[in-house]
């Protein structure tokens, strides 16, 4: 997890740092799924990269890569736009959700899950 204040901008600026601050708890205490609808609510309120940086981060512990993938690339233009004090982060987080994410985009995830279906779950690693 990130921890550093996320940029003033518009929208409820209070709310979102405290929607954020809620998600980093909720994460810090294992409890994703609240962490992840902090994070949500939290960029509703608010827009800025560090949400959307921590939702990724969880998002990619659950295999959801390519999610994960559009919230670091909207990170990246918030963060474009604000100053560039997350570069470091994203492009960190961002080089692994491609490579975990191009398995959708080479054929290999369908080819596991049409093995899974055919097969014993028990023999798939």
């Amino acid at each position: 997890m990130f921890n550093r204040l996320f940029s003033r901008n518009k929208g409820n600026y209070a709310e979102g740092m405290r929607l954020f601050e809620a998600g980093t708890q909720a994460a810090i205490e294992f409890r994703s799924n609240d962490a992840i609808d902090y994070y949500t609510r939290s960029i509703e309120a608010c827009a800025n990269p560090a949400p959307y940086i921590n939702r990724a981060n969880l998002l990619m512990k659950r295999i959801r890569c390519r999610e994960a993938l559009n919230d670091l690339l909207e990170a990246k233009r918030l963060d474009d736009q604000q100053g560039r004090q997350f570069t470091a982060e994203i492009n960190r987080e961002m080089a692994w959700a491609k490579i975990l994410s191009s398995n959708y985009d080479n054929g290999i995830r369908e080819k596991l899950v049409t093995d899974l279906r055919r097969s014993n779950h028990r023999t798939v690693a």
